[in-house]
């Protein structure tokens, strides 16, 4: 059971039948090995099952907002963190399309541990930040088989590719530095030129199944990725299609930096929320 009251307290596993943990694993995705942190939360029968939020990070993912998981764990929420292939660890190529794969890989890794780790198969949500809400975004649109989404400040990463150029290849940049693992300097621009139609967010408001609640988090000061171009446009399909789209906004840049307990209490809240549709 999600309990507001316990996120900024110490949980008394004296009363729990299953204590917190947290668990590293090595899975593989498509024949590479990548790696993570399962945060579980005490649990007071063993009956009881938690819901999961799976974590995407953003472009390299130097924010990885890992202040959340411990706070939603207090609270009741499983949170499982992974570093996609080719990045901070994770084996093989870094790629757009790889970001989506890992995903589904993720999420059926979850639900096939399940009953060992006492979490809900068919609860689980994704939460996406800048690139990891566009790879969010697609991976719903492609049936990843969730039961909702947080989208914070997502980027529109082949929207950026096909109409802000000099924007995409400020990027490409980051790119060039090492962060990655490719196997030749052109292999994320291939992708996203092989991929760009589909993979923009005006493509996927049809493709986004009709009763998916989505949740969507904007920073008014954010100028990497500004609401009114990367998230008002979907947003705005979205509630067009009448599904169950919100979107809140806070008066911070594209890390939220100012307002992360803010930020925390709102991602527990729309979990929340979503667990009662």
């Amino acid at each position: 059971m999600l309990d507001r009251n316990h996120l900024y307290m110490d949980v008394d596993e004296s009363t729990m039948a299953v204590p917190a943990q947290t668990v590293s694993f090595i899975a593989d995705s498509h024949g590479d090995k990548i790696f993570g942190r399962f945060m579980l939360p005490a649990l007071a029968t063993e009956e009881e099952k938690a819901p999961v939020l799976v974590m995407l990070h953003g472009y390299p993912g130097l924010e990885q907002n890992m202040d959340m998981p411990p706070v939603l764990r207090r609270g009741g929420i499983a949170t499982l963190y992974f570093n996609y292939r080719g990045v901070w660890g994770g084996h093989g190529y870094y790629s757009f399309s790889h970001l989506i794969e890992d995903t589904f890989t993720m999420v059926a890794w979850i639900k096939e541990r399940a009953e060992k780790y006492h979490v809900d198969p068919d609860r689980i949500y994704l939460m996406g930040h800048s690139m990891g809400g566009f790879t969010a975004l697609n991976a719903l649109a492609q049936g990843v088989g969730v039961r909702g989404a947080v989208i914070m400040a997502p980027c529109d990463m082949a929207m950026r590719y096909e109409d802000q150029p000099e924007r995409f290849d400020a990027m490409m940049e980051t790119a060039a530095k090492g962060y990655f693992r490719m196997p030749h300097d052109n292999y994320l621009r291939e992708d996203i030129a092989a991929h760009s139609k589909e993979w923009r967010f005006d493509a996927l408001a049809d493709k986004i199944p009709q009763t998916m609640p989505l949740r969507f988090i904007g920073g008014r000061k954010d100028t990497m990725v500004p609401p009114e171009s990367h998230i008002m446009p979907l947003y705005n399909l979205l509630k067009e299609r009448g599904m169950d789209v919100t979107y809140q906004e806070l008066d911070a840049g594209h890390i939220f930096t100012p307002y992360r307990i803010t930020l925390t209490n709102m991602v527990f809240d729309l979990v929340a929320e979503m667990e009662q549709l």
